[in-house]
């Protein structure tokens, strides 16, 4: 089963051009999900998406 991640997107130049810190912040959330859920047996695919 595919764990499927949905995040509020925000404006790439935010990220890019003021130093933005939500995308990376949204990726090691995820990553430390993911992380436990294997810790506990289910290493399932996952994928992060950002709403627009």
């Amino acid at each position: 089963v595919m764990i499927f991640f949905s995040a509020h997107g925000v404006p790439l130049a935010y990220v890019e051009e003021a130093g933005d810190p939500y995308k990376a912040e949204m990726e090691e959330c995820v990553d430390l999900i993911m992380e436990e859920l294997e810790k506990r047996g289910m290493a399932n695919p996952c994928t992060l998406a950002y709403q627009v």
